[in-house]
């Protein structure tokens, strides 16, 4: 090694002892501080030295060498802007010092090493060549040291991501759902405690799979508690709980008991494993409330969960089997049910979702009536409907039906340009019903889908005036000519309110709207979207007053994958040309090397 390599490699380890290990302050660190500096200047008159003597080869390597020896000792100055000191002279406090620290504090190292390797490897070539030096030589360290720079800097950004976005991944071929934050609120509100009683033989891989779920539960409140017991060993408990064999889990709460059947097979139960949360936080539900009642309207062409004729799009099943399993009952409320008198004294909620006629005005009169004693409503409207003035009015909304259009946020299912038309969004207010589902990582990346939106705004009259709670992407319009193409003449591009809510009122006649421009994203097709569910969930909730209990239900379900239209664009092109273009590159950078070489 050369004694400028070595004067710079000693300043380095000399300002690391100074400034690190014995903390900057002191003044056996100021001592050492100064001594780096030196072998910093004896190191650059070395380098001086041998870039003069020597013939024209040797003097361009070591100039070379004394370039990358610059970039390490440039990385310092990069380091003293991440310093504490640097950053509370400046006066940055907050997310602006953490980012300007963290960004600096990864560049530095990267910096250090691309100067530092490369002048390692040059210093090592130019030594084993005392009488002729070979620039192919001199070039291949150079090019070896910046590989092996950037390999390891790589590690810094790594490593900085990985700590601010800590995660797992659980691989396991069966895999059993978390917790979720509308169970965990569930548990943490008990009045009565209730007991969860895992009836397992001894060793079962079932067992070890649920066992860390109610674990989690146990911890969040201690009116939750976990029992193991053996169906075959257990038979009094078993008896008095009513489980027939083993495989069963017991939730009690005094005299009630719900039971979810899991099973002990580990093959057969991994279907009941990835939807555990769903199951069980339904089991909750029923020891601890209540079955509320929600009417949906029927008699105005209306979505709903009976039909053979129905599409899928207009098909509540799914949304009703959900309903049942959270312990609502689901009724339908038509003329003949009250609708046209008095909306029965059990109804928790009404729900109306895309009527394409009108409503009565004895009806509309039966709702206003409903609203004013406390009432709870939840509307969607449907674009392809008549018009309802009476039925806006009494919401305090505008609806628009020029259905909402996007050209990058939208599902791609039939690869036309009808498809703008299929718009998702991850554009939420702060609202009390979205707030759970713009926290959770499925509203946020997912994002809502909505077939066939048109668009609300409030009323000027309206008292109070609603409040919007779901907007479409920036940059979507409001298609009026029927070409699915924007029309800057005639339309206008803004994030345009889909979701608004009101509420009004005090103490029993306290009551709550939450209004939608698409019923159809309740419907079986779009309901498939988690963050939909968790959409008309958590709606309804705050309608109901339980928001205390929204939030996500955890799932490991498989579902149907679409991507938009960007993202088609992007594995279509990668997939066809990006890779492809990427490893023919390699092999001609390859051969191309090989003949210069020979």
């Amino acid at each position: 090694m050369s004694g400028a390599t070595f004067a710079y490699l000693l300043g380095m380890a000399l300002l690391y002892v100074g400034r690190r290990i014995l903390g900057g302050d002191t003044t056996a660190a100021t001592v050492v501080t100064v001594l780096a500096n030196l072998a910093f200047a004896g190191s650059v008159v070395l380098f001086v030295q041998r870039i003069r003597h020597g013939e024209a080869e040797r003097r361009a390597g070591w100039q070379r060498a004394a370039l990358f020896a610059a970039v390490g000792i440039a990385s310092l100055v990069l380091w003293g802007l991440s310093t504490d000191r640097f950053v509370e002279w400046v006066g940055f406090e907050g997310e602006v010092r953490d980012r300007w620290t963290a960004v600096f504090s990864a560049l530095w190292p990267i910096v250090w090493l691309v100067g530092t390797l490369p002048l390692l490897l040059i210093d090592r070539a130019l030594s084993t060549m005392p009488v002729v030096v070979q620039p192919r030589r001199v070039s291949q360290a150079t090019e070896t040291g910046l590989v092996l720079a950037l390999a390891t800097a790589f590690a810094f950004p790594l490593n900085y991501l990985a700590a601010r976005h800590d995660a797992s991944v659980d691989l396991r071929y069966v895999k059993t759902t978390a917790v979720g934050e509308s169970t965990r609120a569930i548990v943490q509100s008990l009045e009565e405690p209730v007991e969860a009683v895992l009836f397992f033989p001894p060793a079962n891989e079932v067992a070890r799979e649920v066992r860390p779920y109610f674990e989690t539960l146990a911890k969040a409140s201690e009116a939750f508690t976990v029992r193991e017991a053996d169906h075959d060993l257990d038979l009094d408990l078993a008896k008095q709980y009513r489980v027939s064999s083993n495989g069963t889990i017991a939730l009690v709460q005094g005299e009630k008991v719900e039971r979810i059947s899991v099973g002990t097979d580990i093959d057969k139960a991994r279907s009941t494993l990835k939807k555990l949360d769903r199951e069980v936080q339904g089991a909750l539900l029923k020891l601890v409330k209540k079955a509320q009642v929600v009417y949906f309207t029927v008699g105005h062409g209306e979505m709903s969960w009976s039909g053979k004729d129905l599409s899928p799009a207009r098909k509540l099943s799914i949304l009703k089997r959900g309903l049942d399993e959270l312990n609502y009952r689901v009724k339908p409320l038509g003329i003949t049910d009250g609708l046209g008198r008095e909306i029965p004294s059990d109804a928790a909620a009404v729900v109306i979702l895309a009527p394409t006629e009108p409503f009565l005005p004895e009806e509309i009169a039966t709702l206003r009536t409903y609203l004013e004693r406390g009432g709870r409503l939840l509307v969607a409207f449907d674009v392809d409907g008549k018009r309802d003035e009476a039925l806006e009015a009494l919401l305090g909304v505008h609806f628009h039906p020029e259905v909402l259009h996007h050209d990058r946020y939208f599902v791609a299912t039939t690869r036309t340009d009808a498809d703008k038309a299929r718009i998702i969004t991850n554009n939420y207010s702060s609202h009390p019903s979205v707030s759970n589902l713009a926290r959770t990582l499925v509203g946020r990346q997912q994002g809502l889908y909505f077939p066939e939106a048109g668009y609300l705004e409030a009323r000027k009259d309206a008292a109070p005036r609603p409040t919007e709670t779901v907007r479409a992407m920036s940059g979507t319009w409001a298609e009026r000519t029927g070409d699915h193409a924007f029309d800057r003449t005639r339309e206008k591009k803004r994030a345009y309110a889909i979701g608004m809510a009101a509420e009004g009122g005090e103490g029993e006649t306290k009551w709550r709207i939450a209004v939608f421009s698409d019923g159809s994203f309740a419907g079986d097709e779009a309901i498939l979207y988690r963050a939909n569910r968790f959409l008309f969930v958590d709606t309804l909730r705050w309608i109901l007053g339980e928001e205390e209990i929204s939030g996500a239900i955890e799932s490991e379900e498989d579902v149907r994958i679409q991507h938009t239209r960007d993202e088609d664009r992007i594995w279509f092109y990668g997939t066809s040309f990006a890779v492809p273009l990427l490893i023919l590159g390699a092999g001609l950078f390859h051969v191309a090397r090989r003949r210069r070489e020979a």
